[in-house]
């Protein structure tokens, strides 16, 4: 086994399903910001370079950018024709079912990782990604691992004011990523509650509070009338 190999092989068994959901939820929540992107390529980087298409990636930026490409450094490159795509893909099979997530899946470890068979790229006409596939796939990689988990049920938060909306809920039925964003709806409703039913609670409250202050009462002075 090459250097590579095994680096990949270390980092692969570095990568906890937890570890992967926060990756994907950094990605999927990742702003429109440069500055944003560096912090996420320095804090994950070390995890996709190594599958970086890098010649797939120029190749996209030559079309995009044409003569205007040399005047774009190469994390530039990444950022805009790669990392940035990579995340819209990403959003959209957040909220869809689980058969277009398990197509999705493996169309970005192709699209966005080269990673196919070439042996596969038949027919009358060669994709430009089926040009950058390996004779075979290769071993699980990192990358492949860390996608897998978006067949995990992956949610989007009910708080329009969320700065990071795209979470894993721990069930079905959960609509907020915390208790912060969970917050508000629940102000929300508890006062259309007491502003439908406060009234009738109060009344009712009301009335019981009587009914057993008369029950004291009575009971007071059915004593009273004992001991005399």
């Amino acid at each position: 086994m090459n250097s590579s190999n095994k680096g990949s092989s270390r980092t692969l068994a570095r990568i906890s399903p937890q570890k992967a959901k926060t990756f994907l939820t950094g990605l999927a929540n990742l702003e429109n910001l440069e500055s944003a992107a560096r912090r996420f390529v320095l804090h994950y980087g070390a995890v996709f370079r190594d599958e970086l298409p890098t010649s797939l990636i120029y190749n996209w930026a030559i079309r995009g950018e044409e003569e205007g490409v040399v005047d774009l450094s190469e994390d530039q490159r990444m950022w805009k024709y790669w990392l940035v795509p990579l995340r819209d893909a990403i959003r959209f099979l957040w909220t869809r079912d689980l058969r277009t997530k398990q197509w999705g899946i493996f169309r970005i470890l192709e699209k966005f990782f080269a990673r196919g068979d070439r042996g596969l790229a038949v027919g009358p006409v060669t994709d430009d990604v089926e040009c950058f596939w390996g004779n075979s796939l290769g071993l699980v990689t990192p990358c492949e691992r860390i996608f897998m988990q978006l067949m995990q049920h992956t949610s989007v938060c009910g708080n329009s004011a969320c700065p990071a909306p795209y979470f894993f809920a721990q069930r079905r039925s959960q609509k907020y990523c915390s208790e912060e964003c969970a917050a508000p709806a629940q102000r929300e409703f508890k006062r259309k509650w007491w502003s439908e039913h406060g009234p009738k609670w109060r009344a009712s409250r009301a009335a019981a509070q009587k009914q057993r202050r008369r029950r004291i009462t009575r009971k007071s002075r059915k004593m009273q009338r004992h001991t005399a």
